[in-house]
């Protein structure tokens, strides 16, 4: 698991100007991917927030990851998860195992169930049965087919995270605002745990973040 270290001074943009965001990449496919699972419940213990990787989540999700967190309730076993069709059992019952009664909280910030993004990505799923269907039958078709798809796939991909990175700064603000203990801290730690494929979010929060210190110090950013 890797990471990176953003603290943002400036709250107009993406994050209040009293939080510390770490990012944490995983691979996110089976528990292995978690690494050693002790160190990551030790820093869960001393986040102030836990922004997991979840999306197509509704309010029943939250309330989980944060009943989970809390110690309220036990984490789903990979066979739960499995009996769900959750996608990545292994990992997601891992990942609870090592959230559970840490005591953080809990804020998502990526596409609910019922958004655009969400469902536009439930049609990509769709185009990658089609593409193994017309494989079977022809060649060049199916290499035309995927090329087409393929740039939809990044659009799906980019329109995802420039959701993301518009959410995260309003969101924090507003759940700050809601918990008068985040509110009297002078420093917020908040982890991010998200695919490694995301390195994108932590580029554009440091190259803001370098802008905004950069400014503050009287230069100007180039």
């Amino acid at each position: 698991m890797k990471e990176g270290v953003v603290v943002h001074e400036n709250p107009k943009i993406f994050l209040p100007e009293n939080v510390s965001l770490t990012f944490l990449f995983v691979r996110h496919v089976s528990a292995s991917d978690l690494g050693d699972t002790s160190e990551l419940k030790k820093r869960l213990k001393d986040t102030d927030i836990f922004i997991p990787e979840e999306e197509g989540y509704n309010p029943s999700v939250v309330n989980y990851y944060r009943k989970v967190a809390k110690g309220y309730q036990k984490p789903l076993t990979e066979a739960q998860y499995r009996s769900a069709l959750f996608p990545f059992p292994e990992y997601a019952s891992k990942l609870m195992e090592t959230v559970f009664n840490t005591q953080t909280n809990v804020l998502l910030v990526d596409s609910e169930v019922d958004s655009q993004e969400y469902l536009n990505e439930l049609d990509w799923q769709k185009f990658q049965k089609m593409f193994e269907n017309i494989f079977r039958v022809d060649f060049e078709e199916a290499i035309n087919f995927l090329d087409d798809h393929l740039r939809l796939k990044v659009k799906i991909f980019q329109e995802r995270e420039s959701k993301i990175l518009s959410r995260i700064g309003p969101f924090l603000k507003n759940y700050i605002a809601q918990h008068p203990k985040l509110r009297e801290k002078k420093v917020i730690n908040v982890v991010m745990l998200y695919g490694s494929i995301h390195r994108h979010l932590y580029d554009q929060l440091s190259s803001i973040a370098e802008n905004q210190r950069s400014e503050t110090n009287g230069n100007t950013p180039t």
